[in-house]
C-alpha cells in the first residue's frame, strides 16, 4: 500500500548509512592525514544529501566541531585537512542544491507544504513544542502511527511549548556543564539538538508538523549520550544498585522490542495498520482513502464505500475519494449517484480526464451519444493522445452521421 511503501522507504536509512560513513571517513582523514579519506567523506556526504535533503546542515555541524576542536589542529597539514573536509562537505551540498534547482527552478517559492500554510509564529511555536513530544516518543513509543499530527501551539504560554523550552534549557545546561570535557555525551547532546532544528519546522516549513522517521539522524546523538550517561551511572552506583538498574534497562529493551515487533506485524496487515492510525487521527482524510482502497482491493466494496463516505464527510471536495467512490458505485449499478460524484469532480476540476472519460463511457453505454461525445471531446482537448477515446468519438460520429443520412 502507499502508506506502507512510504514508511518502508529507504531514504532515512540511506541518509543514516552514508552520513555515518562520511563521519568515519572524516575521522580517518584526521587520524592518517590522507586526503583520499577526505575525498571519500565528501562522496559519502553527497550520497547522504541526495538521499535526504536535511543532510544539508552537515557542513554547519562540521564547522562547529572544527571550531570547538581547533586546538587539535596544531600543524599546517591538519589545518589543510580540516579545510579540505569542510570544502568537500560544502561542495556536496552545493551540488545537491544545483541539481534540485535544475529539476525544480521555483524550489524556493514552493508553498504547498503543510508548515507553509500556517502563520510563521504558530508554525515555530508548534515546531518548538515538538521537541518534548519527540523525547516522549523515544521513551514511550506506544502510539507510533502514520500521518501523526500534534495540536497547534498558538501562544508562548501553552504548556506544551513551556515544557519543550524547559527540556531544551536542560539540554543546554548539560552542554555547558560538559563544555570542558567535550566527550561523547557532550557531542551526542549537541548532535541531537543541531540535527533536530532542520526537522522541527522552526527554521523552514516542512510537509508535516511531526514525523517519527525524521529523527533517525538526531537519535544517533541522543542514544550515544544516553550510553555514556548509563555507563557513568553504572560506574558510580554501589554494586547493589547495579542489578536493579540492569533489570530496569533490560525491561525497557524488552518493551521496545515488543513494540517494534508489533509495528512490523501491522506493516504486513494494511487494514489493521490504517484502522490503528485512525484511532489516533480520526479526521485524517488520507487514512480513510487508503483504508477504502484496501477494502476495494479485497472485494469488500460496501466497507470501501463507507470509508470513502467518511473521507468525504471530512473533505467534500477530495477528488481522489470522489473518483474512487464513483467508480465503485458505478460497478455496483448505482449509476445515478456515480454520475453525481463525477459531475462534482468536474465542478472543482473541469479538466479532470478520468471523470470526463467516465461520464462519456456511462452515457455512451446508455446509447446517449449526444451527451457522451461532448465529455470525450473535452477529455481529448486536455489529453489528445488517447487513441481509444478518439476511436470511440469517431465511431459515434460516423454512427450519428449514418442515422442522420437514413
Amino acid at each position: 500500500t502507499s502508506g506502507v511503501t512510504y514508511l518502508s522507504g529507504r531514504a532515512d536509512a540511506l541518509q543514516v548509512f552514508f552520513l555515518l560513513a562520511a563521519v568515519v571517513c572524516a575521522v580517518r582523514a584526521f587520524q592518517y592525514c590522507r586526503f583520499r579519506w577526505a575525498g571519500g567523506s565528501a562522496l559519502c556526504l553527497t550520497a547522504a544529501v541526495f538521499s535526504k535533503e536535511t543532510t544539508a546542515v552537515a557542513p554547519a555541524v562540521l564547522l562547529i566541531v572544527l571550531v570547538l576542536e581547533r586546538a587539535r589542529f596544531d600543524t599546517a597539514q591538519k589545518k589543510r585537512m580540516a579545510a579540505a573536509l569542510l570544502a568537500g562537505w560544502i561542495g556536496a551540498v552545493l551540488l545537491y542544491i544545483g541539481a534540485r534547482l535544475c529539476a525544480i527552478p521555483d524550489l524556493f517559492r514552493m508553498r504547498t507544504v503543510a508548515g507553509a500554510r500556517l502563520p510563521a509564529v504558530e508554525r515555530m511555536l508548534t515546531g518548538a513544542a515538538s521537541f518534548a513530544e519527540y523525547l516522549r516518543i523515544f521513551l514511550l513509543p506506544y502510539d507510533l502511527r502514520l500521518e501523526r499530527t500534534m495540536p497547534l501551539v498558538q501562544s508562548a504560554a501553552d504548556p506544551a511549548f513551556l515544557a519543550a523550552v524547559f527540556i531544551f534549557a536542560a539540554f543546554g545546561a548539560l552542554l555547558w556543564l560538559r563544555r570542558k570535557k567535550r566527550d561523547m555525551f557532550f557531542y551526542g547532546i549537541g548532535w541531537y539538538m543541531l540535527w533536530y532544528l532542520p526537522v522541527s519546522n522552526i527554521v523552514l516549513p516542512l510537509n508535516a508538523l511531526i514525523a517519527e522517521n525524521w529523527l533517525q539522524v538526531p537519535a544517533l546523538g541522543l542514544f550515544a549520550a544516553a550510553a555514556v550517561l548509563i555507563q557513568e551511572c553504572r560506574d558510580a552506583a554501589p554494586q547493589r544498585y547495579r542489578r536493579v538498574a540492569a533489570i530496569f534497562f533490560a525491561g525497557l529493551c524488552v518493551m521496545w522490542g515488543l513494540l517494534t515487533a508489533a509495528r512490523n506485524i501491522e506493516y504486513t496487515q494494511p487494514l489493521r495498520f490504517y484502522r490503528h492510525a485512525l484511532r489516533y487521527e480520526p479526521e485524517n482524510v488520507k487514512l480513510y482513502n487508503n483504508l477504502a482502497i484496501e477494502y476495494a482491493e479485497r472485494g469488500r466494496n460496501a466497507e470501501a464505500v463507507a470509508a470513502y463516505r467518511q473521507a468525504l464527510s471530512r473533505a467534500p471536495c477530495d477528488l481522489t475519494a470522489l473518483q474512487n467512490l464513483a467508480n465503485i458505485l458505478y460497478s455496483q449499478g448505482n449509476t445515478a449517484e456515480a454520475i453525481e460524484h463525477y459531475e462534482h469532480i468536474l465542478c472543482h476540476a473541469p479538466r479532470h480526464v478520468v471523470a470526463l472519460n467516465s461520464l462519456g463511457g456511462i452515457y455512451g453505454g446508455q446509447g446517449d451519444t449526444a451527451r457522451a461525445i461532448p465529455y470525450w471531446e473535452r477529455s481529448l482537448a486536455v489529453t489528445p493522445a488517447q487513441p481509444e477515446i478518439s476511436a470511440y468519438v469517431q465511431w459515434y460520429r460516423r454512427n450519428q452521421e449514418n442515422q442522420t443520412a437514413e
